[in-house]
């Protein structure tokens, strides 16, 4: 299958078809470890066929890119985020630390997904200038969101199933963070700058008053440990 995709479409399309064949592989067969494995190689070379016609150097610098190109880019880019969430959930491995780095790798891999659609779809519709700004933006507060959505997670779960989602949002904070002080801040001008950092802030706002009234309802429910005097 792999041979027949490479001989049969066209440089464009063979990293969106092999990414969507990863998909296909990996929920067909979820129950075999070769049919998972297979999924991961569909998913490896997809990954590679994509460097060729949107390399890692497009989500610093604004490159114009046809839209011949550009909807391969992005439908790649959606594909290659649900295959990275879908090898981690089925990775053949047992050990639980082996297990969070899977999830780890899983992580890194949607943020580089997010941010190629972001500021590929930004310079598709506005152009280099303002759509690169924008796209940059975007992804800023997608990697925000993404951060408070694993925090909401850890909260309906039980509190050994926590610390995955918890590392991982914080991790997602931490990213973020970085990315609005030691990118945006230099990069995004006018409006795009102000938008970052307002909703950037009133994400982590909610984030620690969603926190803290946990904390509260948590000490509410757990009975006093003080005994009558």
């Amino acid at each position: 299958v792999l041979i027949a995709v490479l001989v049969a479409f066209d440089g464009r399309l063979v990293a969106p078809v092999l990414l969507a064949l990863a998909v296909t592989v990996a929920v067909a067969g979820r129950h075999s470890v070769v049919a998972r494995w297979a999924a991961i190689g569909f998913t490896g070379v997809g990954s590679l066929m994509l460097q060729f016609y949107a390399p890692i150097f497009t989500l610093f610098e604004a490159t114009p890119l046809p839209a011949r190109i550009a909807l391969p880019v992005l439908a790649s880019a959606v594909l290659l985020a649900g295959c990275a969430v879908l090898s981690a959930r089925s990775a053949p491995v047992a050990d639980e630390d082996q297990r969070s780095l899977c999830w780890g790798i899983a992580a890194a891999v949607c943020i580089y997904a997010v941010t190629l659609f972001t500021v590929t779809a930004g310079v598709l519709i506005a152009g280099v200038d303002g759509g690169f700004l924008a796209g940059q933006m975007a992804a800023t507060i997608c990697w925000i969101v993404m951060a408070a959505a694993l925090f909401a997670v850890a909260q309906n779960r039980r509190r050994e199933d926590r610390a995955a989602p918890i590392l991982g949002g914080l991790a997602l904070t931490a990213a973020a963070t970085t990315k609005l002080f030691l990118f945006d801040l230099g990069t995004l001008d006018g409006m795009f700058r102000v938008v970052a950092f307002i909703v950037v802030g009133l994400v982590l706002l909610g984030m620690g008053a969603g926190y803290a009234r946990s904390l509260a309802g948590r000490g509410m429910r757990e009975p006093s440990r003080v005994g009558p005097v």
